[in-house]
């Protein structure tokens, strides 16, 4: 963020950076994301320990930010989207996003992305294995029609 200031374009908002640590503990920055839409703002809500809508609202209107903290706690996000995931699709049929149940211990929420529906999922729990078997367990067994996620969400391979 100082980078932004000292070029005099200030960045307000959210900021993820995707990180991939490899064998041998280095950090490799995969993406850098600002939506809020996105599954990874979905991973990090669930962490932070202040008010999500008060940190917006501080943003918005320029107040100081105080240093945010998080959970120790792990969270995981799984995207699911339709088999067929083209904007041709979306032209010759309907596409209805999965029905699925509510859940207590899982956040679900359906989004639309250019007329595509798609599901993102997110478990918090002490480990990532555990949150991540929180989904998978839950998605077990449900009709998912026309749609898919994957399988290693959460999983070192």
């Amino acid at each position: 963020m100082n980078k932004f200031k000292s070029e005099g374009t200030p960045y307000v908002g959210i900021l993820y950076l995707g990180i991939l640590i490899d064998e041998n503990d280095n950090p490799i920055i995969l993406e850098i994301n600002t939506r809020a839409g996105d599954p990874e703002f979905n991973c990090i809500c669930p962490l932070i320990n202040e008010s999500i809508a008060k940190l917006l609202h501080d943003c918005a209107t320029n107040k100081p930010l105080k240093p945010v903290s998080f959970s120790n706690k792990k969270s995981v996000s799984l995207r699911i989207i339709n088999k067929d995931y083209s904007l041709k699709y979306l032209r010759e049929k309907e596409n209805n996003p999965p029905k699925l149940p509510l859940s207590s211990e899982l956040s679900i929420n359906f989004n639309k992305d250019r007329g595509l529906f798609y599901c993102v999922i997110t478990s918090t729990d002490e480990t990532i294995q555990q949150a991540s078997d929180n989904i998978y367990n839950f998605l077990k067994n449900k009709d998912m029609g026309n749609y898919t996620f994957r399988k290693d969400i959460g999983k070192l391979l």
